[in-house]
Protein backbone atom coordinates (compact mmCIF):
# COMPACT_ATOMS: atom_id res chain seq x y z
CA UNK A 1 0.00 0.00 0.00
CA UNK A 2 1.42 3.35 -1.05
CA UNK A 3 0.86 6.31 1.23
CA UNK A 4 0.48 9.62 -0.57
CA UNK A 5 2.50 12.51 0.83
CA UNK A 6 0.54 15.58 1.91
CA UNK A 7 0.43 18.40 -0.59
CA UNK A 8 2.48 20.58 1.72
CA UNK A 9 4.87 19.39 4.40
CA UNK A 10 5.07 20.83 7.90
CA UNK A 11 8.46 22.32 7.04
CA UNK A 12 7.10 24.07 3.95
CA UNK A 13 4.08 25.24 5.93
CA UNK A 14 6.35 26.83 8.54
CA UNK A 15 8.37 28.50 5.78
CA UNK A 16 5.16 30.00 4.39
CA UNK A 17 4.11 31.24 7.83
CA UNK A 18 7.56 32.73 8.43
CA UNK A 19 7.38 34.51 5.09
CA UNK A 20 3.87 35.89 5.63
CA UNK A 21 4.76 37.06 9.14
CA UNK A 22 7.85 38.80 7.79
CA UNK A 23 5.85 40.53 5.08
CA UNK A 24 3.17 41.66 7.55
CA UNK A 25 5.83 42.94 9.94
CA UNK A 26 7.56 44.83 7.12
CA UNK A 27 4.27 46.47 6.12
CA UNK A 28 3.64 47.58 9.72
CA UNK A 29 7.13 49.12 10.04
CA UNK A 30 6.95 50.81 6.62
CA UNK A 31 3.54 52.39 7.17
CA UNK A 32 4.52 53.50 10.68
CA UNK A 33 7.71 55.21 9.48
CA UNK A 34 5.85 56.90 6.62
CA UNK A 35 3.28 58.25 9.02
CA UNK A 36 0.33 56.43 7.47
CA UNK A 37 -0.01 54.14 10.46
CA UNK A 38 -0.70 55.75 13.89
CA UNK A 39 2.20 55.05 16.20
CA UNK A 40 0.00 54.19 19.18
CA UNK A 41 -1.47 51.26 17.24
CA UNK A 42 1.83 49.98 15.88
CA UNK A 43 2.40 47.72 18.88
CA UNK A 44 -0.99 46.08 18.44
CA UNK A 45 -0.40 45.65 14.70
CA UNK A 46 3.01 44.12 15.43
CA UNK A 47 1.42 41.42 17.58
CA UNK A 48 -1.21 40.75 14.93
CA UNK A 49 1.61 40.34 12.39
CA UNK A 50 3.63 37.86 14.43
CA UNK A 51 0.77 35.90 16.03
CA UNK A 52 0.74 33.21 13.27
CA UNK A 53 4.49 32.86 13.72
CA UNK A 54 4.18 32.46 17.48
CA UNK A 55 1.42 29.89 17.25
CA UNK A 56 3.33 27.89 14.62
CA UNK A 57 6.66 28.14 16.38
CA UNK A 58 5.03 26.71 19.48
CA UNK A 59 8.13 25.39 21.20
CA UNK A 60 9.65 28.86 21.44
CA UNK A 61 6.51 31.02 21.44
CA UNK A 62 6.13 31.08 25.21
CA UNK A 63 9.72 32.22 25.74
CA UNK A 64 9.34 34.98 23.17
CA UNK A 65 6.15 36.18 24.85
CA UNK A 66 7.70 36.02 28.33
CA UNK A 67 10.59 38.15 27.06
CA UNK A 68 8.13 40.72 25.68
CA UNK A 69 6.12 40.61 28.92
CA UNK A 70 9.25 41.46 30.92
CA UNK A 71 10.52 44.07 28.46
CA UNK A 72 7.15 45.84 28.62
CA UNK A 73 8.34 47.21 31.96
CA UNK A 74 10.27 49.78 29.91
CA UNK A 75 8.66 49.51 26.46
CA UNK A 76 5.36 50.99 27.57
CA UNK A 77 3.12 50.78 24.52
CA UNK A 78 -0.55 51.30 25.34
CA UNK A 79 -3.79 52.87 24.22
CA UNK A 80 -6.50 54.18 26.53
CA UNK A 81 -10.08 53.94 25.32
CA UNK A 82 -12.70 56.39 26.60
CA UNK A 83 -9.88 58.38 28.14
CA UNK A 84 -10.49 61.14 30.70
CA UNK A 85 -7.23 63.12 30.49
CA UNK A 86 -8.02 65.43 33.41
CA UNK A 87 -8.53 62.61 35.88
CA UNK A 88 -5.84 62.39 38.57
CA UNK A 89 -5.10 59.09 40.26
CA UNK A 90 -5.37 55.68 38.63
CA UNK A 91 -6.50 54.53 35.19
CA UNK A 92 -7.99 57.32 33.09
CA UNK A 93 -9.97 54.88 30.92
CA UNK A 94 -9.89 51.33 29.62
CA UNK A 95 -6.22 50.56 28.96
CA UNK A 96 -4.98 48.14 26.30
CA UNK A 97 -1.22 47.70 26.48
CA UNK A 98 1.52 45.60 24.96
CA UNK A 99 1.79 43.44 28.05
CA UNK A 100 -2.00 42.91 28.03
CA UNK A 101 -1.89 41.48 24.51
CA UNK A 102 1.21 39.45 25.37
CA UNK A 103 -0.47 38.05 28.47
CA UNK A 104 -3.57 37.15 26.43
CA UNK A 105 -1.43 35.19 23.94
CA UNK A 106 0.39 33.43 26.78
CA UNK A 107 -2.89 32.39 28.38
CA UNK A 108 -4.12 31.16 24.99
CA UNK A 109 -1.01 28.97 24.60
CA UNK A 110 -1.45 27.65 28.15
CA UNK A 111 -5.06 26.84 27.33
CA UNK A 112 -3.99 24.89 24.22
CA UNK A 113 -1.41 23.00 26.29
CA UNK A 114 -4.01 22.20 28.96
CA UNK A 115 -6.42 20.87 26.32
CA UNK A 116 -3.71 18.70 24.74
CA UNK A 117 -2.52 17.31 28.07
CA UNK A 118 -6.07 17.20 29.51
CA UNK A 119 -4.90 18.69 32.78
CA UNK A 120 -4.14 22.12 34.17
CA UNK A 121 -0.72 22.40 35.78
CA UNK A 122 -1.03 25.70 37.63
CA UNK A 123 0.21 26.35 41.14
CA UNK A 124 -1.98 28.86 43.00
CA UNK A 125 0.49 29.91 45.75
CA UNK A 126 -2.27 30.30 48.38
CA UNK A 127 -0.07 32.14 50.90
CA UNK A 128 0.31 34.92 48.32
CA UNK A 129 -2.88 34.71 46.29
CA UNK A 130 -5.25 34.69 49.27
CA UNK A 131 -4.13 38.23 50.28
CA UNK A 132 -4.40 39.23 46.61
CA UNK A 133 -7.94 37.85 46.52
CA UNK A 134 -8.73 39.86 49.66
CA UNK A 135 -7.28 42.97 47.99
CA UNK A 136 -9.50 42.45 44.93
CA UNK A 137 -12.58 41.81 47.09
CA UNK A 138 -12.03 45.02 49.06
CA UNK A 139 -11.48 46.92 45.81
CA UNK A 140 -14.85 45.65 44.55
CA UNK A 141 -16.59 46.44 47.85
CA UNK A 142 -15.14 49.95 47.81
CA UNK A 143 -17.10 50.58 44.62
CA UNK A 144 -20.25 50.77 46.77
CA UNK A 145 -18.92 54.13 48.01
CA UNK A 146 -17.59 55.35 44.68
CA UNK A 147 -18.74 58.55 43.01
CA UNK A 148 -17.70 57.12 39.63
CA UNK A 149 -18.10 53.38 39.08
CA UNK A 150 -16.37 53.71 35.72
CA UNK A 151 -13.09 54.95 37.22
CA UNK A 152 -13.19 52.14 39.80
CA UNK A 153 -13.85 49.55 37.10
CA UNK A 154 -10.98 50.81 34.93
CA UNK A 155 -8.53 50.55 37.82
CA UNK A 156 -9.91 47.21 39.01
CA UNK A 157 -9.20 45.70 35.59
CA UNK A 158 -5.60 46.92 35.79
CA UNK A 159 -5.12 45.40 39.25
CA UNK A 160 -6.56 42.06 38.16
CA UNK A 161 -4.23 42.01 35.14
CA UNK A 162 -1.26 42.76 37.41
CA UNK A 163 -2.25 39.87 39.69
CA UNK A 164 -2.43 37.53 36.68
CA UNK A 165 1.06 38.66 35.60
CA UNK A 166 2.32 37.88 39.10
CA UNK A 167 0.69 34.44 39.16
CA UNK A 168 1.97 33.50 35.71
CA UNK A 169 5.58 34.55 36.42
CA UNK A 170 5.49 32.78 39.79
CA UNK A 171 4.47 29.57 38.00
CA UNK A 172 6.93 30.10 35.15
CA UNK A 173 9.93 30.78 37.41
CA UNK A 174 9.11 27.83 39.67
CA UNK A 175 9.93 25.39 36.88
CA UNK A 176 13.43 24.28 35.94
CA UNK A 177 15.74 27.28 35.39
CA UNK A 178 13.19 29.60 33.81
CA UNK A 179 14.06 32.29 36.33
CA UNK A 180 17.41 32.79 34.56
CA UNK A 181 15.61 33.68 31.34
CA UNK A 182 13.42 36.22 33.16
CA UNK A 183 16.38 37.81 34.96
CA UNK A 184 18.33 38.13 31.70
CA UNK A 185 15.51 40.11 30.09
CA UNK A 186 15.02 42.22 33.20
CA UNK A 187 18.65 43.25 32.81
CA UNK A 188 18.26 43.73 29.05
CA UNK A 189 15.31 45.99 29.81
CA UNK A 190 17.50 48.05 32.13
CA UNK A 191 20.08 48.34 29.36
CA UNK A 192 17.40 49.52 26.91
CA UNK A 193 16.21 52.14 29.38
CA UNK A 194 19.75 53.42 29.93
CA UNK A 195 20.19 53.67 26.15
CA UNK A 196 17.00 55.71 25.75
CA UNK A 197 17.85 58.04 28.64
CA UNK A 198 21.34 58.69 27.26
CA UNK A 199 19.74 59.69 23.95
CA UNK A 200 17.29 61.86 25.85
CA UNK A 201 20.06 63.64 27.77
CA UNK A 202 22.09 64.21 24.62
CA UNK A 203 19.23 65.53 22.50
CA UNK A 204 17.29 67.27 25.26
CA UNK A 205 14.14 65.30 24.46
CA UNK A 206 12.91 61.80 23.82
CA UNK A 207 10.57 61.83 20.84
CA UNK A 208 9.23 58.31 20.32
CA UNK A 209 5.58 58.52 19.23
CA UNK A 210 5.06 54.77 19.47
CA UNK A 211 5.76 55.04 23.21
CA UNK A 212 3.73 58.22 23.55
CA UNK A 213 6.83 60.30 24.28
CA UNK A 214 7.22 63.72 22.70
CA UNK A 215 8.18 66.27 25.35
CA UNK A 216 10.68 67.48 27.90
CA UNK A 217 10.56 68.00 31.63
CA UNK A 218 12.31 71.09 32.93
CA UNK A 219 12.71 72.02 36.59
CA UNK A 220 13.86 75.40 37.82
CA UNK A 221 16.16 75.98 40.79
CA UNK A 222 17.36 79.52 41.48
CA UNK A 223 16.41 80.56 37.94
CA UNK A 224 18.78 77.88 36.59
CA UNK A 225 17.12 75.29 34.38
CA UNK A 226 18.14 71.68 34.47
CA UNK A 227 16.66 68.73 32.65
CA UNK A 228 15.00 65.85 34.52
CA UNK A 229 15.21 62.63 32.55
CA UNK A 230 12.03 60.60 32.26
CA UNK A 231 13.07 57.93 29.75
CA UNK A 232 10.32 55.70 28.40
CA UNK A 233 8.23 56.47 31.50
CA UNK A 234 7.63 60.04 30.35
CA UNK A 235 8.36 61.46 33.80
CA UNK A 236 11.32 61.66 36.18
CA UNK A 237 9.54 60.17 39.19
CA UNK A 238 8.26 57.19 37.18
CA UNK A 239 11.76 56.47 35.89
CA UNK A 240 13.21 56.80 39.40
CA UNK A 241 10.60 54.39 40.74
CA UNK A 242 11.54 51.78 38.16
CA UNK A 243 15.25 52.19 38.93
CA UNK A 244 14.63 51.84 42.67
CA UNK A 245 13.18 48.39 42.00
CA UNK A 246 15.67 47.14 39.39
CA UNK A 247 19.05 48.61 40.41
CA UNK A 248 19.41 46.67 43.70
CA UNK A 249 18.96 43.47 41.69
CA UNK A 250 21.69 44.53 39.23
CA UNK A 251 23.91 45.42 42.20
CA UNK A 252 23.30 42.03 43.81
CA UNK A 253 24.29 40.26 40.58
CA UNK A 254 27.47 42.36 40.57
CA UNK A 255 28.43 41.13 44.03
CA UNK A 256 27.67 37.47 43.32
CA UNK A 257 30.56 35.43 41.96
CA UNK A 258 29.28 34.49 38.53
CA UNK A 259 31.16 34.28 35.24
CA UNK A 260 33.25 37.34 34.49
CA UNK A 261 31.24 38.65 31.53
CA UNK A 262 27.75 38.54 33.14
CA UNK A 263 29.21 40.06 36.29
CA UNK A 264 30.91 42.84 34.34
CA UNK A 265 27.68 43.42 32.38
CA UNK A 266 25.76 43.73 35.67
CA UNK A 267 28.39 46.18 36.93
CA UNK A 268 28.03 48.35 33.82
CA UNK A 269 24.24 48.31 34.16
CA UNK A 270 24.50 49.27 37.82
CA UNK A 271 26.82 52.20 37.10
CA UNK A 272 24.74 53.33 34.13
CA UNK A 273 21.54 52.96 36.12
CA UNK A 274 22.93 55.07 38.98
CA UNK A 275 23.91 57.70 36.44
CA UNK A 276 20.44 58.00 34.94
CA UNK A 277 18.89 57.85 38.43
CA UNK A 278 20.91 60.94 39.32
CA UNK A 279 19.63 62.61 36.15
CA UNK A 280 16.02 62.21 37.34
CA UNK A 281 16.75 64.57 40.27
CA UNK A 282 14.18 62.60 42.25
CA UNK A 283 15.04 62.90 45.92
CA UNK A 284 12.68 60.06 46.80
CA UNK A 285 14.31 57.97 44.09
CA UNK A 286 17.77 58.67 45.47
CA UNK A 287 16.68 57.72 48.98
CA UNK A 288 14.97 54.55 47.75
CA UNK A 289 18.07 53.35 45.92
CA UNK A 290 20.34 54.09 48.89
CA UNK A 291 18.14 51.93 51.12
CA UNK A 292 18.10 49.11 48.58
CA UNK A 293 21.86 49.34 48.04
CA UNK A 294 22.43 49.32 51.81
CA UNK A 295 20.47 46.05 52.14
CA UNK A 296 22.53 44.40 49.38
CA UNK A 297 25.77 45.69 50.91
CA UNK A 298 24.86 44.35 54.38
CA UNK A 299 24.08 40.93 52.86
CA UNK A 300 27.46 40.92 51.10
CA UNK A 301 29.35 41.92 54.25
CA UNK A 302 27.64 39.14 56.14
CA UNK A 303 28.82 36.51 53.65
CA UNK A 304 32.26 37.90 52.74
CA UNK A 305 35.61 37.09 54.36
CA UNK A 306 37.12 39.45 56.94
CA UNK A 307 39.60 40.90 54.44
CA UNK A 308 36.89 41.54 51.85
CA UNK A 309 34.70 43.14 54.52
CA UNK A 310 37.44 45.58 55.47
CA UNK A 311 38.28 46.41 51.84
CA UNK A 312 34.62 46.85 50.91
CA UNK A 313 33.91 49.18 53.85
CA UNK A 314 36.98 51.28 53.03
CA UNK A 315 36.01 51.49 49.35
CA UNK A 316 32.40 52.45 50.13
CA UNK A 317 33.49 55.12 52.62
CA UNK A 318 35.94 56.55 50.08
CA UNK A 319 33.26 56.73 47.39
CA UNK A 320 30.70 58.31 49.73
CA UNK A 321 33.14 60.87 51.14
CA UNK A 322 34.42 61.79 47.66
CA UNK A 323 30.92 62.30 46.32
CA UNK A 324 29.92 64.30 49.39
CA UNK A 325 32.90 66.63 49.07
CA UNK A 326 32.30 67.02 45.34
CA UNK A 327 28.66 67.94 45.90
CA UNK A 328 29.16 70.45 48.70
CA UNK A 329 32.27 72.16 47.29
CA UNK A 330 30.97 72.79 43.76
CA UNK A 331 27.91 74.39 42.22
CA UNK A 332 25.83 71.59 40.77
CA UNK A 333 22.16 70.67 40.29
CA UNK A 334 22.36 67.84 42.85
CA UNK A 335 23.39 70.27 45.57
CA UNK A 336 20.65 72.69 44.51
CA UNK A 337 18.06 69.93 44.52
CA UNK A 338 18.99 68.94 48.06
CA UNK A 339 19.47 72.36 49.62
CA UNK A 340 17.67 75.10 47.70
CA UNK A 341 14.04 76.15 47.54
CA UNK A 342 11.93 73.59 45.66
CA UNK A 343 8.92 75.89 45.36
CA UNK A 344 7.28 74.13 48.34
CA UNK A 345 6.97 70.80 46.52
CA UNK A 346 8.08 69.01 49.71
CA UNK A 347 5.94 71.14 52.02
CA UNK A 348 2.67 70.53 50.17
CA UNK A 349 2.95 66.81 50.91
CA UNK A 350 2.10 67.50 54.56
CA UNK A 351 -1.38 69.04 54.04
CA UNK A 352 -2.07 66.42 51.36
CA UNK A 353 -1.34 63.70 53.94
CA UNK A 354 -3.62 65.43 56.46
CA UNK A 355 -6.43 65.25 53.92
CA UNK A 356 -5.72 61.55 53.31
CA UNK A 357 -5.87 60.83 57.04
CA UNK A 358 -9.18 62.68 57.23
CA UNK A 359 -10.58 60.52 54.42
CA UNK A 360 -9.37 57.32 56.10
CA UNK A 361 -10.83 58.32 59.49
CA UNK A 362 -14.20 58.98 57.88
CA UNK A 363 -14.12 55.85 55.67
CA UNK A 364 -11.94 53.28 57.46
CA UNK A 365 -13.52 50.07 56.12
CA UNK A 366 -14.56 50.56 52.50
CA UNK A 367 -12.80 53.80 51.61
CA UNK A 368 -14.23 56.27 49.12
CA UNK A 369 -14.00 53.97 46.11
CA UNK A 370 -11.11 52.64 44.07
CA UNK A 371 -9.64 55.34 41.80
CA UNK A 372 -12.04 57.94 43.25
CA UNK A 373 -9.65 59.82 45.54
CA UNK A 374 -9.51 63.12 43.65
CA UNK A 375 -13.26 63.11 43.09
CA UNK A 376 -13.91 63.58 46.81
CA UNK A 377 -10.74 64.93 48.42
CA UNK A 378 -11.96 68.54 48.38
CA UNK A 379 -14.74 67.49 50.77
CA UNK A 380 -12.09 66.58 53.33
CA UNK A 381 -9.83 69.59 52.81
CA UNK A 382 -10.22 71.42 56.13
CA UNK A 383 -6.96 73.36 55.87
CA UNK A 384 -6.72 77.12 55.71
CA UNK A 385 -4.99 77.07 52.31
CA UNK A 386 -7.57 74.74 50.67
CA UNK A 387 -4.69 73.15 48.78
CA UNK A 388 -6.84 70.78 46.72
CA UNK A 389 -8.47 73.74 44.95
CA UNK A 390 -5.22 74.76 43.26
CA UNK A 391 -3.26 71.49 43.50
CA UNK A 392 -5.87 68.79 42.73
CA UNK A 393 -3.66 65.71 42.94
CA UNK A 394 -3.77 62.61 45.16
CA UNK A 395 -1.76 62.42 48.35
CA UNK A 396 1.95 61.89 47.64
CA UNK A 397 1.98 58.59 49.49
CA UNK A 398 0.66 55.62 47.54
CA UNK A 399 -0.14 53.60 50.70
CA UNK A 400 -2.32 56.37 52.11
CA UNK A 401 -3.94 56.81 48.71
CA UNK A 402 -4.81 53.11 48.48
CA UNK A 403 -6.07 53.04 52.08
CA UNK A 404 -8.27 56.08 51.44
CA UNK A 405 -9.75 54.47 48.32
CA UNK A 406 -10.25 50.85 49.46
CA UNK A 407 -10.19 51.19 53.24
CA UNK A 408 -7.69 49.91 55.77
CA UNK A 409 -8.56 46.24 55.03
CA UNK A 410 -7.56 46.76 51.40
CA UNK A 411 -4.20 48.18 52.45
CA UNK A 412 -3.80 45.35 54.97
CA UNK A 413 -4.23 42.68 52.29
CA UNK A 414 -1.74 44.38 49.97
CA UNK A 415 0.88 44.66 52.72
CA UNK A 416 0.28 41.03 53.72
CA UNK A 417 0.92 39.98 50.13
CA UNK A 418 4.19 41.93 49.83
CA UNK A 419 5.57 41.20 53.28
CA UNK A 420 4.77 37.48 53.01
CA UNK A 421 7.03 37.30 49.95
CA UNK A 422 9.68 39.44 51.67
CA UNK A 423 9.53 37.24 54.79
CA UNK A 424 9.91 34.05 52.75
CA UNK A 425 12.59 35.74 50.64
CA UNK A 426 14.68 36.65 53.69
CA UNK A 427 14.56 33.05 54.91
CA UNK A 428 15.44 31.81 51.43
CA UNK A 429 18.41 34.15 50.98
CA UNK A 430 19.77 33.14 54.38
CA UNK A 431 19.57 29.49 53.43
CA UNK A 432 20.84 29.83 49.86
CA UNK A 433 24.10 31.63 49.20
CA UNK A 434 24.02 30.75 45.51
CA UNK A 435 22.78 32.73 42.52
CA UNK A 436 19.10 32.35 43.46
CA UNK A 437 19.75 33.64 46.98
CA UNK A 438 21.39 36.77 45.62
CA UNK A 439 18.58 37.31 43.13
CA UNK A 440 15.90 37.02 45.82
CA UNK A 441 17.93 39.34 48.05
CA UNK A 442 18.16 41.89 45.21
CA UNK A 443 14.39 41.71 44.72
CA UNK A 444 13.79 42.25 48.43
CA UNK A 445 16.11 45.26 48.38
CA UNK A 446 14.31 46.62 45.32
CA UNK A 447 10.96 46.20 47.06
CA UNK A 448 12.27 48.22 50.00
CA UNK A 449 13.42 50.96 47.62
CA UNK A 450 9.99 50.96 45.99
CA UNK A 451 8.26 51.59 49.30
CA UNK A 452 10.67 54.37 50.25
CA UNK A 453 9.87 56.17 46.99
CA UNK A 454 6.19 55.40 47.57
CA UNK A 455 6.20 57.33 50.82
CA UNK A 456 6.58 60.59 48.90
CA UNK A 457 4.87 59.84 45.55
CA UNK A 458 1.40 58.91 44.39
CA UNK A 459 0.45 56.09 42.06
CA UNK A 460 -2.05 53.27 41.70
CA UNK A 461 -1.43 49.53 41.97
CA UNK A 462 -2.36 48.97 38.35
CA UNK A 463 -0.11 51.68 36.90
CA UNK A 464 3.12 51.30 34.95
CA UNK A 465 4.99 52.64 38.01
CA UNK A 466 4.12 49.46 39.93
CA UNK A 467 4.36 46.96 37.06
CA UNK A 468 8.06 46.29 37.68
CA UNK A 469 7.26 45.41 41.32
CA UNK A 470 4.64 42.86 40.22
CA UNK A 471 7.15 41.29 37.80
CA UNK A 472 9.94 41.01 40.36
CA UNK A 473 7.69 39.72 43.15
CA UNK A 474 6.35 37.05 40.78
CA UNK A 475 9.92 36.07 39.93
CA UNK A 476 10.86 35.89 43.62
CA UNK A 477 7.78 33.81 44.49
CA UNK A 478 8.65 31.34 41.73
CA UNK A 479 12.29 31.01 42.85
CA UNK A 480 11.27 30.50 46.47
CA UNK A 481 8.73 27.82 45.49
CA UNK A 482 11.46 25.89 43.64
CA UNK A 483 12.98 25.10 47.01
CA UNK A 484 9.59 23.97 48.33
CA UNK A 485 9.11 21.75 45.26
CA UNK A 486 12.47 20.04 45.94
CA UNK A 487 11.49 19.37 49.56
CA UNK A 488 8.14 17.92 48.48
CA UNK A 489 9.77 15.65 45.87
CA UNK A 490 12.31 14.39 48.42
CA UNK A 491 9.54 13.58 50.90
Amino acid sequence: MVLHKPHISDQKFQIVIFGLSGIMFGVVITFTLLGYFPGLYAGVAFFVAITPLLLTWHNHAKKILVAILVLSMVLIIDKTINVHPLHQGGAKGFVISMHDITLMLILFILFIEAVNKRRINIKLFPKYTIPLLGLIVMSVLSMSRAVSYNYSFYELIEIVKACVVFLFLANYCSKENNYKFVIIFIMIGLGIEIFFVVIELITGSLNIPILGLSGTEISVVQAEKYYRAGGTFGGANGLAWYLDVILPLALALTFYKIKSFPRFFSFLLTVGGIGILISTFSRGGWAGFLIGAFIVLMYYLKTASVLKKILTVILVLMIISSLFLLIITTDNPVKDRLTENDKNSAYVRIPLMEIAFAIIRANPVFGVGLNNYTLVHQNYDFGVDKITHYYPVPVHNFLLQFAAETGLPGLFFFLCFVFMIIFDGVKYSKKHRDRTGWIVLGIIAGSAGFFIQGMVENTSLGSSNVYSLWVLLGTAAGIISRDENKLNSEN
